[in-house]
């Protein structure tokens, strides 16, 4: 039921960061990835390797899991890398870049 609550108060945020852009919404994007990812590490912890077999739940336990590891590359990983290649390597970030935040947008809204 928690968990409910939060998934809709993050479509909520989505659609209103839509309508008024800024960088505030990182921040806001970053708190509900660790939400997501504390839960499903307390959900992993409990359920143990059932977690990845059980029957029951298994297609929602594997859409969680690629949704918060394409959030987890798409907020930290990525920009890691970019400040790494930007820094030590001088690159800029190329138009492929872009097509991976995409991507993981859509995983995202997939979530909802």
């Amino acid at each position: 039921a928690i968990m409910s609550c939060v998934i809709t108060v993050n479509a909520v945020m989505m659609s209103v960061e839509l309508d008024y852009p800024g960088q505030v919404w990182t921040c806001v994007e970053n708190a509900f990835l660790v939400i997501y990812l504390s839960e499903l590490s307390i959900r992993m912890k409990r359920q143990g390797f059932m977690f990845f077999v059980s029957v029951d739940t298994i297609l929602w336990n594997y859409l969680d899991l690629v949704t918060i590891v394409g959030g987890v590359f798409d907020l930290w990983t990525q920009p890691l890398t970019h400040l790494f290649r930007s820094a030590v390597l001088g690159q800029e970030a190329g138009p492929a870049d872009n097509n991976l935040s995409n991507i993981t947008a859509l995983l995202k809204m997939m979530r909802i």
